[in-house]
């Protein structure tokens, strides 16, 4: 809500805070890969889904990173 906000009402000032959301974002995604290979080597967690979950986690991240442009696309105006 917070990019689609800064979006349509091209408030410049919350461009910092949707950053700040990013990183935010990228640190929780090193920590659920980390703590999913993690479950991997301890044998919690079968090797076949592994695949699955780390592209579902890395998709999601991905599309946080569209949205993020998508807001900052208004310092172009």
């Amino acid at each position: 809500m917070l990019s689609l906000a800064t979006y349509l009402y091209r408030d410049h000032a919350r461009l910092p805070e949707v950053d700040k959301l990013e990183d935010e974002i990228d640190t929780q995604k090193r920590a659920i890969v980390a703590k999913h290979i993690r479950r991997l080597n301890e044998g919690k967690c079968q090797p076949e889904n592994s695949g699955v979950f780390i592209n579902l986690v890395g998709n999601l991240e991905r599309a946080a990173d569209h949205i993020t442009f998508i807001a900052h696309s208004i310092e172009k105006e």
